[in-house]
């Protein structure tokens, strides 16, 4: 029986990840959202809610979890209580992408599931997890239009991108470059050639 692949999408605000795992869901690929994982985990962990309470307060904490609103509040304006989320949340959400992975894995008769982090490039241990990365690439002007597209203020959407700059480079034995500087169409092809490739 072939081995069933793990592959990463990547890329920075704006470059399509939502566009491609939407087509590779439709596709009938399995598909992991990191984003969505961690709000898993938010409603479902009773030790990481407990942690962020401790760290954080209890204000942070809501009926149905976690209140994302107040502890971005807090987090979003200091690196250091950032981080400390970030220490708090990776661990757990790595180990449940991990385990989240390897069962759709065993599940699916497709070649590959594929997993979306806009932060893959800052977790090296799930990089090494990982198959493939396939990293969407676009010019800054075109990604600064899309977040635009999405709701976002001109300010914001220049504050989310200037978040991402310091960001390192994702080290991967098997990376794919995705140009995504055109349409939906364009976006597609690529994908299918990489399907076809696997």
């Amino acid at each position: 029986m072939t081995k069933t692949l793990k592959i990463g999408v990547a890329g920075l605000i704006g470059a399509g990840k939502s566009s491609l795992m939407q087509y590779l869901h439709k596709r009938g690929f399995p598909t992991v959202d990191a984003d969505a994982e961690v709000h898993f985990l938010y409603a479902n962990s009773q030790e990481l809610r407990q942690s962020l309470a401790q760290n954080f307060g209890k204000e942070v904490l809501s009926s149905s979890g976690v209140n994302r609103a107040e502890l971005g509040a807090i987090v979003f304006n200091d690196a250091s209580k950032l981080q400390l989320l970030e220490s708090l949340v990776h661990p757990l959400l790595f180990t449940h992408i991990q385990r989240k992975l390897a069962d759709l894995a065993a599940e699916t008769s497709q070649k590959a599931v594929f997993v979306e982090g806009a932060l893959l490039n800052s977790w090296p241990h799930l990089l090494v997890e990982l198959d493939q990365v396939w990293e969407l690439q676009a010019p800054e002007n075109i990604r600064l239009e899309r977040v635009l597209a999405r709701g976002s203020t001109l300010a914001d959407a220049q504050a989310k991108i200037a978040s991402q700059k310091d960001l390192p480079a994702i080290a991967h034995n098997c990376l794919k470059a995705v140009d995504n500087s055109r349409d939906l169409p364009h976006l597609e092809a690529q994908a299918q050639k990489l399907i076809s490739a696997l």
